[in-house]
């Protein structure tokens, strides 16, 4: 894959998601992890990953309430 479509596809949450279900499931030597984070902590490799998770979430949470209240307003 080109570097951009590389680098843009370790930002999506989807790609973060996936590496911690595969770490959890079926890998547990974290290739998903350490391909995203090239780290040698598997452990911190799942946190930061957990970690983009958790902020996407409070991000898009963030916007909804603020788009749901921008129009229960009007």
């Amino acid at each position: 894959m080109p570097g951009a479509l590389t680098a843009f596809a370790k930002v999506l949450p989807l790609t973060h998601a996936l590496a911690l279900l595969r770490y959890g499931l079926v890998d547990p030597s974290g290739k998903g992890l350490h391909d995203i984070w090239g780290m040698s902590s598997v452990t911190a490799e799942a946190w930061l990953s957990l970690g983009v998770l958790l902020a996407f979430a409070a991000a898009l949470t963030w916007v909804s309430i603020r788009v749901f209240s921008r129009s229960a307003v009007r």
